[in-house]
């Protein structure tokens, strides 16, 4: 989660949030789904069936992938 970056990185979580809007253009989230979709991207042009890319990014359902992918672009 955000709050545990922000505690691994030992700062709050709102220096995390200026500090990815000012070096990123984003918010910690933000940055987060895109590297989750990208990272989900991969598997499957590697040939990982949906399902299975569900389960191994975490996700409890793989509607819950798909959307994912669908509402984050390339």
């Amino acid at each position: 989660t955000i709050d545990t970056v922000a505690q691994e990185l030992g700062v709050s979580i709102r220096q995390l949030q200026r500090a990815c809007a000012e070096e990123c253009g984003s918010s910690p989230v933000t940055l987060r789904r895109r590297l989750l979709a990208q990272k989900a991207r991969e598997l499957m042009d590697q040939g990982m069936i949906p399902s299975l890319v569900s389960q191994q990014l975490g996700f409890t359902h793989s509607g819950h992938l798909h959307r994912l992918l669908r509402s984050v672009q390339t």
